[in-house]
């Protein structure tokens, strides 16, 4: 299969007023997959876990990528050997290491930059690789207990010991069946957290420290979430689909600049709200065309696929021109 490469400047909202993806690559390669499940770019080289998205086995690959979007490596290998995967729910890099995270496991896989095994970290709890840092690894948990959930959980990189539990919720608060949905950001010197179903985000000091809500009346366009009210037991897919596109499903959050992004799907399609750090709404409900992936480098990439053409995704970085004080619908 031959595809050409996008070479141009692809406004991603109309007239091209809250942000652009710039030099949009295709992701050339054979085979079929439903939709990227993580994405990250280290030294021009860009890393995808693609999930060929069976309901009943979660097939996954680890694609790499060049800067034209050609593959030139793949990872497959499924099982319980060591560095074999079996649901990854992210992918990052430290240095000249990559790290996947298992969802559910409390396995990570940490591999060097050309996917070649090193070693296998064994943690508390599996979930969302949400910090990386050469002291802590920050995981992101993806689903709650029968009591108190503490949503991250910070581990000393070098002992592997959960030294700090933070973010605490009842699981009553919690919804069902959203995995590792939310997420969390540096912010100066603290972070600035999303919960799945609260679109409020957290200000927490240096040790995750709970300081205030960025604010607490949501706008008018947001969509609450309300309870599953059927039985969990007895689950269809298609009504939990209908069920979680019902409502604002916070997906990540991002610090760029001095704007903070939050980034949810809504109805299918996702979406991204601007704010200035004082809580100033810039921008409401633009939608974004795909999902949204940092790197540590302070970089943003979209990913998106191309719905009218079955089985051919795009990445591009994006670019912010300064935001408007936002005017509302």
């Amino acid at each position: 299969m031959f595809i050409h490469a996008l070479k141009v400047l692809a406004l991603a909202y109309v007239g091209g007023d809250y942000f652009e993806v710039n030099h949009e690559r295709e992701m050339k390669f054979w085979g079929y997959f439903e939709r990227v499940d993580s994405f990250f770019h280290c030294q021009n080289t860009f890393y995808a876990v693609m999930d060929a998205g069976s309901i009943t086995v979660k097939r996954q690959s680890i694609l790499v990528f060049n800067e034209s979007g050609e593959l030139i490596k793949e990872f497959d290998k499924r099982g319980y050997g060591p560095g074999e995967i079996r649901r990854v729910s992210s992918i990052s890099v430290l240095d000249d290491r990559l790290y996947l995270m298992e969802a559910f496991s409390g396995l990570i896989h940490v591999k060097d930059l050309s996917l070649s095994h090193i070693e296998d970290l064994r943690i508390e709890i599996g979930g969302f690789l949400a910090i990386n840092t050469k002291d802590d690894l920050g995981v992101w948990r993806p689903r709650v207990g029968n009591t108190t959930t503490h949503m991250l959980t910070l581990y000393d990189r070098h002992t592997r010991k959960a030294r700090l539990k933070a973010m605490a919720m009842k699981s009553a608060d919690v919804p069902p069946f959203v995995s590792h949905y939310g997420g969390i950001a540096s912010m100066g010197d603290g972070y600035i957290g999303v919960f799945a179903n609260d679109y409020r985000p957290v200000v927490l000091d240096h040790e995750f420290r709970f300081k205030k809500r960025l604010f607490n009346l949501v706008p008018a366009h947001v969509v609450s979430y309300y309870p599953w009210k059927k039985d969990r037991q007895k689950v269809k897919y298609h009504e939990m689909k209908a069920w979680i596109e019902s409502w604002f499903l916070m997906e990540n959050i991002f610090v760029h600049d001095d704007m903070i992004l939050i980034c949810y799907s809504y109805s299918g399609e996702h979406y991204m709200d601007i704010y200035d750090k004082n809580a100033n709404l810039l921008a409401a409900k633009i939608n974004i065309g795909g999902r949204l992936y940092g790197d540590n480098q302070g970089q943003i990439w979209r990913v998106r696929k191309e719905e009218r053409v079955d089985n051919h995704f795009y990445f591009g970085k994006v670019v912010f021109p300064k935001a408007k004080p936002y005017k509302g619908e």
